[in-house]
């Protein structure tokens, strides 16, 4: 047996076990295996630093002025933008250095049918979403095709891809 707590945090999180879905912010006593479902990630309730995981729906507007934080997906992992809005903070050299979406290996991102979704670079050097050298990003649509994506770069940094004096690797779309 052991003891799980969920804790929501502004991120829906929900754990399924068994076949009970299991809500934030409660107290359950199992055993067995549990499986994650799928995490729709709220950016505007963003404080701190985060990797998408295989599954992950991001949405919402993210304001790089007072939430300074790193998003990447994680290796392997194919993420949904459904309405997502990065939008970098462009104060100085010095502050985050980073893109506005950081792809930690090869990834998928789909654009979810009926939805625009935007990202902007952090630091002017840095591409809006960046693919390390000698991995893929593929980007592809939803069922339908209908799902929008403006990389939106300020200064040296690609819309996707590399940015001044950083690499980059390769792009389907």
């Amino acid at each position: 047996w052991w003891t799980l707590k969920l804790v929501g945090g502004g991120i829906t999180r929900y754990v399924k076990l068994g076949e009970k879905m299991m809500e934030p912010n409660k107290v359950y006593r199992a055993s067995g295996e549990a499986t994650y479902a799928p995490n729709t990630r709220l950016l505007s309730s963003l404080n701190e630093d985060l990797e998408l995981a295989n599954g992950d729906v991001l949405t919402g507007t993210l304001d790089g002025k007072t939430q300074k934080v790193k998003i990447s997906i994680a290796a392997g992992a194919t993420v949904t933008l459904a309405g997502a809005n990065i939008n970098g903070v462009h104060t100085s050299d010095t502050e985050c250095r980073w893109a506005g979406l950081n792809c930690l290996g090869n990834a998928t991102i789909i654009l979810a049918d009926g939805t625009t979704n935007s990202v902007t670079n952090f630091q002017r050097f840095y591409p809006c979403i960046h693919v390390p050298e000698g991995k893929t990003l593929t980007i592809r649509g939803g069922s339908a095709g209908t799902g929008k994506l403006i990389a939106n770069a300020h200064n040296f940094g690609a819309g996707i891809g590399g940015g001044y004096k950083i690499s980059c690797g390769n792009i389907e779309i």
